[in-house]
């Protein structure tokens, strides 16, 4: 069980947070290797990265929780609504006023949101592959 856990855990690392992040990483290599004035990060490049963790987590936490994981996958499904809704507030936001955000803050202030959205992106994902492995044991 705990060796079907940590690969379903790597699919994920793999299928979401790293294809997720691509243009992030790309923007990162054009930034490095040319000398156009290229932005290091990008406010949508980063919204969509969110985005992607925080779906991935409620596609994950759908389904039927066992006694043990119940209130931990409402409470990440919860979490992760409020993330997607954050994220959506600061895209409408970049789109409509991008004059009045300060740029620079607001992507310090959406990487750090980011960092916390991984950390609890990747809590519900793993709660929800021992849930279902606890529920196929059953």
């Amino acid at each position: 069980m705990t060796e079907r856990i940590h690969n379903d855990y790597f699919k994920w690392w793999c299928g979401t947070v790293i294809v997720g992040a691509i243009p992030i990483f790309i923007r990162l290599i054009a930034y490095t290797l040319t000398n156009k004035n290229i932005e290091l990060f990008n406010i949508t490049e980063l919204v969509c990265f969110g985005f992607s963790i925080q779906i991935s987590s409620i596609y994950f936490g759908m389904g039927k929780p066992s006694k043990l994981t119940e209130n931990r996958l409402i409470l990440n499904t919860t979490l992760s609504v409020v993330f997607v809704m954050l994220f959506s507030i600061i895209y409408i936001m970049s789109i409509m006023s991008s004059e009045t955000l300060e740029a620079s803050t607001t992507k310090i202030f959406l990487a750090i949101t980011c960092s916390i959205s991984l950390y609890v992106g990747q809590n519900s994902v793993k709660c929800a592959i021992i849930n279902n492995s606890i529920l196929a044991e059953e």
